[in-house]
């Protein structure tokens, strides 16, 4: 299975790329996962692009996507993938080409949902696993039992420029994927559902596709 999800900061997207990726046994794949793992290890990938990110500037669409197309080549992406959250441009649309893509993934969630989230969510130092303080234990990570944090820019006026910024920026990419004939697969997650409740319900309606 070969899928693509896209969700806004706050929407469960996360979480729920995580379930996806375990049930379906297919790596779940970021490209701000591979940079931060780069960056962290001092690689040459690593120091280009810490020095884009220092100046304040973007990756460049054609590093991104070969980044990208490099780890897709890799024997675990044999049975298929979750991209999360990539492509973020028409442009890396573009270049990554006819991959295979089975459906793409988008969470949708209420304005008000995405700031209360944000709110209380939780991050971890070391593995980048993202808690949240409504139903998880802070006191560290659950993974790995390492110091969580909370992100400065979690407060509600950002967070709204943020939702803006997110959807001017994705809804193009979305169009673009329906003019080329792939089937976006919509699913509501609100404040009172909960991962495992999201999961539940897009397998309710889009389990049969997934046999």
């Amino acid at each position: 299975m070969k899928l693509i999800i896209f969700g806004c900061p706050g929407s469960g997207k996360g979480s729920l790329a995580q379930i996806l990726a375990r049930d379906y046994n297919i790596p779940h794949i970021s490209s701000g996962d591979i940079f931060r793992e780069n960056i962290k290890a001092k690689t040459p990938l690593g120091i280009k692009v810490e020095k884009y990110i220092n100046a304040g500037e973007l990756v460049p669409d054609e590093i991104v996507v070969d980044v990208i197309r490099d780890r897709l080549k890799s024997k675990d992406c044999e049975k298929g993938f979750l991209l999360d959250g990539f492509p973020r441009t028409i442009e890396q649309a573009k270049r990554l080409g006819d991959t295979g893509v089975d459906y793409i993934i988008q969470i949708l969630s209420s304005e008000e949902t995405v700031v209360a989230r944000l709110a209380s969510r939780y991050t971890c130092k070391e593995c980048n696993i993202i808690h949240n303080s409504r139903w998880d234990d802070i006191s560290k990570c659950r993974v790995c039992s390492s110091q969580l944090y909370q992100r400065d820019d979690d407060k509600e006026s950002i967070i709204r420029c943020r939702l803006s910024d997110y959807h001017a920026r994705f809804r193009p990419i979305l169009e673009f994927f329906e003019n080329q004939g792939h089937k976006i697969l919509n699913i509501q997650s609100e404040l009172k559902d909960s991962p495992d409740a999201v999961y539940k319900g897009f397998l309710k309606v889009y389990g049969g596709l997934f046999k």
